[in-house]
């Protein structure tokens, strides 16, 4: 089995074919109402075809419009109501095609818009997972610089012993989150002095 790969010209040809096979069943559809609105059509029509199969003549076309017209003759088929002049007929059909193609545009508008929506909500979910990591991320540094400060200050010989231990401390700022948020570290600057 071959693979065929959808080339701008392999989607014209789906469309092109997609839209013949929609006309086809419109003017099948208005066929079968014509032949229910006039029984008599479909004696005509089945006289005219079964001469053309048996004596399949060089110009089937004509043929077939002659057999028609002597069916006609016989048959005396009556137009109800007022029949359509060639132009009546035309601007119908044309209608009848501009509606089918305005209804192909708009439908392919809204598999479009379903297609962005959706890839808005991906790109939705894919931000507040990143955002969530980064948060944590943020979280776990502030963490660690409070730890590693507050042994800092423990080991520090400069600083007298602390009346609550730095230990205690810690855990306490660990486990309330408005202080680790609320951490504002350091900085070095490009010179290398700190800055907060």
């Amino acid at each position: 089995m071959a693979f065929c790969s959808l080339t701008p010209e392999n989607k014209r040809k789906m469309t092109s074919t997609e839209s013949d096979v929609r006309m086809q069943n419109a003017i099948w559809m208005d066929m079968a109402a014509f032949l229910t609105t006039y029984p008599q059509l479909q004696k005509a029509l089945k006289y005219g075809l079964g001469a053309l199969v048996r004596t399949r003549p060089p110009d089937p076309f004509s043929f077939l419009a002659e057999k028609l017209r002597e069916a006609n003759r016989k048959e005396k088929i009556v137009v109800k109501g007022k029949a359509l002049t060639e132009e009546e007929a035309a601007v119908r059909i044309q209608a009848r095609g501009r509606g089918m193609r305005d209804r192909q545009i708009v439908k392919e508008k809204k598999q479009e818009a379903q297609k962005q929506k959706a890839a808005t909500r991906i790109q939705s979910v894919q931000r507040g997972i990143a955002a969530r990591n980064r948060t944590e991320a943020l979280r776990n540094a502030n963490i660690v610089w409070l730890r590693e400060l507050f042994l800092r200050l423990c080991s520090d010989s400069k600083v007298e012993a602390p009346t609550v231990s730095a230990r205690v401390v810690f855990d306490y700022c660990r486990r309330q989150a408005r202080v680790i948020w609320g951490v504002r570290r350091p900085v070095r600057s490009a010179a290398g002095t700190r800055r907060s």
